[in-house]
């Protein structure tokens, strides 16, 4: 699971129509990313994200993932003569069947994403 850190910030600096480039942008790095791995990827709601690799094991998604995470931070948005780009958050977990449901899953993948959201945020 991915989220753009500090969204809200792009929206209100370089407007809502630059935060909808943003989106698409990021759901083609995304796309490309999960193409790589064999997987897919899709919006589910706001500004994140889920990239799902059903034949890799962890440790094999783990260069696609840290390739995505360096093409979105070297990835740069314009608007007029301004130029920026960002970062964004991922709680990553490999699922084993039976292990636990699937809403467990997910909320243990979400505290893992708010956990790096918090570690960027304090420049850890």
């Amino acid at each position: 699971m991915m989220d753009i850190d500090d969204f809200k910030i792009i929206n209100d600096t370089y407007g809502h129509q630059t935060g909808d480039v943003v989106l698409r942008e990021m759901a083609s790095l995304l796309t490309d990313a999960a193409a790589n791995g064999k997987g897919w990827a899709a919006r589910i709601g706001g500004d994140e994200f889920i990239l799902i690799f059903p034949s890799l094991s962890l440790e094999q998604a783990e260069p696609v993932l840290s390739a995505l995470s360096r093409d979105i931070k070297e990835h740069l948005f314009y608007k007029g003569d301004s130029r920026f780009s960002i970062n964004a958050s991922m709680g990553i977990k490999e699922y084993h069947p039976g292990e636990m449901n699937a809403a467990d899953f997910f909320d243990q993948v979400d505290m893992r994403m708010y956990a790096e959201k918090r570690r960027n945020k304090s420049g850890r």
